[in-house]
């Protein structure tokens, strides 16, 4: 860990973003001193109960070199090789399919063959099939599943994520992430004629059901370069008499879209009245110059955000936070991905995030099952975000006023006062959220709400089960 600057009896500490899955470099100001470091350096967990609740956040995120202007064919790639030439369509936590259980072969009491052999044959399998995938993008071997995305306050459907799936010649099914780092820049682009073209036949047969949502679909950087691309959203749009509103284009964070080429793209598609989200926002490439050049209508939160909440509640907080911020700031949706439990869904909408996308909800399915499942799921439970009964609410409660003095309104009306009434919530707490709600707490109330801060992070990080 590099030096910190400030009193030497200051305690520090340095997040881990190897556990959120994050490429990038970050600095945490934490009140009178400042330390810098690069990621995978090792944070001991008490050092987290001291953070000073007064940090702020600063991110350097990476950018990966796109292959089409190394000029290199994906599928001359190795293919266990993933590179970010196609990286729109690959799958996040959101969309990837289950793992079948392991298959028993052979007969009762015969010798399984020799492990250097299974291995070769499982290696000459795949290798087989992953020759195969071209063909089966030729062969038509291509179609799109749907995964809903909710309002997590009221609970509505508002749009669904078209996700690309292919078939191979022997019946088995793979997620982008399986096959999309095979293609080369004509099949991507074939990918995508695809897929807008589904997902616009999709809307039609939803709104002839009576079920009226928007549409998001991937598009792939390189995809911009195509000076066609624009006209094959247009032409069908125009087929199946969708209004361009209702077409959102997610463009994935970790690509640049700075040539000539792709400016000219998504002038073209803006003025249609095309939508632009940023997907997997916090994963990768970004700047803020970047953010406001193309104007992006929705903010995609990497799923791998959250997924250290449970390790590391006061680092993901502090990096979620930054991101809903961004977007609020910008008046901008946000979508949070990959949300799998309702205690997620609870601290993503307590922090401001508007939607949530995930397993919690929905799976991604056939196109056309999507009827069915909005008719029996009723849609999805709000969440009533003036409920704190669990620690990681009660947190994410207290982390929206961490840098004031004190918590707003009263005390008896604070949705935090019946979680500490608790029997189980010693006084001490109970004490430091009384001055929360003092009338004029100062420094004291900074002190009881950093004490309070560290208290509900132990308590969440200690926690059986987790």
């Amino acid at each position: 860990m590099s030096a910190g600057q400030g009193s030497p009896s200051t305690r520090s500490a340095q997040p881990d973003t190897s556990d959120l899955g994050l490429d990038l470099n970050f600095t945490l100001d934490f009140g009178g001193y400042r330390e810098a470091e690069a990621p995978g350096t090792d944070c001991a967990p008490e050092d987290t109960a001291h953070l000073d609740p007064l940090a702020h956040i600063g991110m350097t995120l990476s950018r990966e070199t796109d292959p089409a202007d190394r000029g290199e064919a994906l599928t001359s790639l190795p293919a266990h090789t993933h590179t970010g030439g196609s990286a729109s369509y690959i799958s996040a936590q959101h969309d990837r399919l289950p793992e079948p259980a392991p298959k028993m072969t052979g007969t009762p009491g015969e010798t399984a063959p020799p492990a250097s052999t299974a291995a070769d044959t499982t290696a000459a399998t795949a290798e087989t099939e992953h020759r195969s995938i071209p063909r089966s993008i030729s062969d038509r071997g291509l179609t799109m599943y749907m995964q809903p995305i909710v309002d997590l306050t009221t609970g509505a459907v508002v749009m669904v994520e078209c996700l690309a799936r292919l078939r191979l010649a022997s019946g088995q099914i793979l997620s982008a992430g399986e096959f999309v780092p095979d293609l080369n820049t004509t099949d991507v682009d074939e990918l995508f004629r695809f897929a807008i073209d589904k997902a616009c036949d999709a809307m039609a047969d939803w709104d002839a059901n009576g079920l009226t949502v928007d549409i998001s679909v991937n598009l792939d950087p390189s995809t911009l370069r195509n000076p066609q691309c624009a006209d094959w959203v247009h032409t069908a749009l125009e087929k199946h008499a969708t209004a361009p509103a209702r077409l959102v284009l997610e463009l994935l964070e970790t690509r640049a879209t700075d040539s000539a080429a792709q400016r000219s793209s998504i002038a073209a598609l803006r003025a249609m009245g095309i939508r632009f989200a940023i997907d997997d926002l916090g994963s990768g490439f970004s700047n803020v110059s970047r953010l406001s050049a193309i104007d992006f209508d929705l903010f995609k939160i990497d799923a791998e955000i959250l997924a250290g909440f449970y390790r590391r509640p006061l680092e993901t907080l502090s990096l979620f936070t930054a991101l809903i911020q961004l977007s609020l700031d910008l008046e901008r949706q946000s979508v949070v991905e990959g949300i799998e439990d309702a205690e997620m869904a609870r601290v993503a909408a307590l922090l401001g995030a508007g939607l949530g996308q995930g397993y919690l909800f929905a799976r991604p399915m056939p196109v056309g099952a999507v009827v069915d499942w909005a008719r029996t799921s009723a849609a999805t439970p709000a969440i009533n975000v003036h409920l704190i009964d669990t620690h990681p609410a009660a947190l994410a409660l207290h982390f929206r006023y961490r840098r004031a003095s004190s918590h707003p309104g009263s005390e008896s009306d604070c949705p935090l006062t019946p979680f500490l009434a608790g029997k189980d919530i010693p006084q001490k707490v109970t004490g430091w959220h009384h001055t929360l709600h003092s009338s004029a707490p100062g420094e004291v109330g900074i002190d009881a709400s950093r004490e309070l801060l560290g208290w509900l992070v132990e308590a969440i990080e200690t926690e059986p089960g987790r």
